[in-house]
């Protein structure tokens, strides 16, 4: 099954500080308009084309370019709305 990468639309160029391991942030993603046929998230695969979701999941990618100052995730949450 194919997947879209979301829009980063609030939380743009916002970073956690690097010596307060507390100072967490909040970030908010959606589906690009470019992913949208007349509003409504549409994809092709294999399959047929389909709207809306048909699955829903999350991938998350924490990177550093310390192995000494490594990232963390204190808390998601995830709403697909359709």
């Amino acid at each position: 099954m194919p997947w879209t990468e979301l829009e980063l639309f609030e939380g743009v160029g916002t970073f956690c500080s690097k010596t307060n391991i507390r100072d967490y942030k909040e970030f908010r993603y959606r589906i690009a308009d470019a992913n949208k046929n007349a509003g409504v998230y549409e994809y092709t695969s294999s399959n047929g084309t389909f709207q809306e979701f048909r699955r829903f999941a999350i991938k998350i990618e924490l990177l550093s370019s310390n192995i000494h100052n490594a990232p963390t995730l204190m808390d998601y949450r995830a709403i697909a709305l359709t």
